[in-house]
């Protein structure tokens, strides 16, 4: 018969576990399944104003984005080895927003997975296993021009999210958690301060507020017309304050009657944390309907360092609206380099959080992908 966390935890603590702080840093997090969280306000995506992962986690000023300000005349048919002359807009650019009193709208329907194997350190059996959280979510921005340089923006996100978290030992069974619902709003103002033929950057500063965590977001992005392709630079920084002074991953048993939670600390005794993410993108039209992006991006997330791979195929059948699939992988990250991470343990009748070992990581990952639908009017 399967056992339930408590029972292995309490035979854990008869070997030896103690505690060592007092149940407060964590008793928020007791009666709700909440500790499960994988707490991320990075940008779904690659993308400011969030996703993650969950991953770290994460609602994006693509919405600023849409933007026409001439229409478009039919296209007379060319030859085969004519070029494009590029007349249009395209909606999935990375620099486009609304102008004067018009309203832009992006619709993202994604798919988020993080995912690693953990071991622990120093108990008499064996407690490694792997964690995962997936999310299925619907967000959407809309934005509005101020003036043809300045919107404003909002989001909002709707999300399933489920949490998993299994054992190598088959004495014990994977704990799985769900949470779903709105987890996640934001506005923000964003500013276009050059666009001529050479050059065009933004900026933009945003708040977002999540379940876990609520965040100060700046935004910029530098580029260089060339060929017809915009190659341009990237930074973003979150001011991030934590709902509670512990951040990190974890479930509760809501099979046991103790309601026994496990929690891998990425950090405790925290109320801030910074994050900043740097890199390099180019956006590509490859003729009036088709275009790419891709991005890479290097982050540091107080706790880990990532690098990350963006990619988007773009097609714009009309002027007004457009859809794209994107991607995001990470190539590298520095979760799996063998730092300890504290893992913990409490239930309902535990006065006092107990430490159940240090855990190393291996084999962690991020990957997303979706839909997006742009549209402005």
């Amino acid at each position: 018969m399967k056992k339930q966390l408590s029972l292995f935890i309490r035979a854990a603590a008869a070997v030896g576990i103690t505690a060592i702080f007092g149940g407060d840093a964590l008793a928020a997090q007791t009666t709700t399944v909440n500790v499960h969280h994988q707490v991320d306000v990075r940008p779904a995506a690659g993308r400011t104003f969030y996703t993650a992962q969950q991953q770290r986690g994460p609602v994006a000023p693509e919405a600023a984005r849409p933007v026409t300000t001439t229409p478009v005349t039919a296209q007379p048919a060319r030859a085969a080895t004519t070029t494009a002359p590029l007349n249009v807009k395209h909606l999935a650019d990375p620099f486009f927003q609304p102008t004067t009193g018009q309203i832009g709208s992006v619709t993202d329907i994604g798919w988020t997975r993080n995912s690693y194997d953990f071991k622990v350190d120093y108990l008499p059996v064996n407690f490694d296993g792997s964690w995962e959280a997936r999310s299925l979510f619907l967000k959407q921005d809309l934005s509005y021009g101020i003036t043809d340089y300045l919107v404003v923006i909002g989001s909002v996100r709707l999300g399933h999210d489920e949490f998993k978290m299994s054992f190598v030992d088959p004495a014990y069974s994977s704990v799985r958690n769900t949470d779903s619902g709105f987890n996640q709003y934001g506005i923000g103002l964003q500013w276009k301060f050059v666009d001529n033929n050479e050059w065009v950057g933004l900026i933009g500063g945003y708040y977002q507020w999540q379940e876990v965590a609520n965040a100060f977001i700046l935004d910029t992005k530098l580029g260089y017309k060339v060929q017809g392709s915009t190659v341009y630079g990237l930074g973003r920084m979150w001011g991030v304050n934590w709902s509670e002074n512990s951040y990190g991953n974890g479930v509760t048993d809501n099979s046991d009657p103790l309601r026994a939670s496990l929690f891998i600390a990425f950090d405790r005794d925290v109320d801030n944390s910074v994050f900043v993410e740097g890199g390099v993108g180019i956006f590509t039209p490859l003729d009036d309907q088709w275009s790419f992006n891709l991005e890479a991006i290097y982050g540091y997330y107080d706790w880990h360092s990532q690098l990350g791979i963006f990619g988007s195929i773009n097609y714009q059948p009309i002027e007004t609206f457009a859809i794209s699939l994107y991607g995001r992988v990470s190539a590298w990250d520095s979760a799996n380099s063998g730092t300890n991470f504290e893992m913990w343990w409490w239930d309902r009748n535990t006065p006092e959080a107990l430490p159940v070992g240090n855990t190393k990581l291996s084999g962690y990952s991020d990957i997303a992908f979706g839909i997006k639908a742009f549209m402005s009017f």
